[in-house]
């Protein structure tokens, strides 16, 4: 081998360790994005459907109910927990069983939003949502941490829909 030509060997292996780096860190986060983006996209489909639900319960005839459980809704991966509240009137705070969402209603007063979520320590906080024509009796809280099943049932109560816990 001539002289340059062994230079130019050593460029070469470098250039190479530069690019798999580069094909390695950019791979990590474009699978940690489509990971994020399934998680966005499991909180949206749960709350579509039951939106979906909610519409079917309130286009029935007044005092017609239907029970929901876990087949047919699918939870987002990342919740501890579940609390529908009526957040338009004053909270029973000591019905709810998970201390930072207690201090988070504290905190928030009076709002519009009706469901609200406790997510495993250390993700990202998922906004409270609101579902249309839902109300609830009182606080109805599930806790995910303890079992992964809930029920409920929502009953058309004419202008509105209202959940309430399902009791066997």
């Amino acid at each position: 081998m001539k002289r340059g030509q062994l230079m130019s060997q050593p460029f070469m292996y470098i250039f190479a360790l530069l690019v798999i780096g580069f094909i390695l860190v950019f791979g990590f986060l474009q699978v940690r994005k489509v990971l994020d983006f399934g998680k966005d996209v499991e909180e949206v489909k749960f709350e579509n459907d039951l939106q979906k639900i909610v519409d079917r319960v309130y286009s029935l005839s007044p005092g017609s109910s239907t029970l929901v459980d876990k087949k047919d809704l699918l939870l987002p991966s990342t919740l501890d927990g579940l609390c529908f509240v009526d957040a338009t009137n004053p909270i029973a705070l000591s019905q709810i069983p998970f201390d930072s969402l207690r201090e988070d209603l504290r905190l928030l007063g009076s709002s519009s939003k009706n469901i609200f979520y406790v997510v495993h320590a250390g993700e990202d906080a998922l906004p409270a949502s609101k579902i249309v024509h839902l109300e609830t009796d009182g606080v109805v809280c599930f806790d995910f941490r303890l079992r992964k099943d809930f029920s409920f049932v929502l009953e058309n109560r004419g202008d509105l829909v209202v959940l309430r816990n399902y009791e066997p």
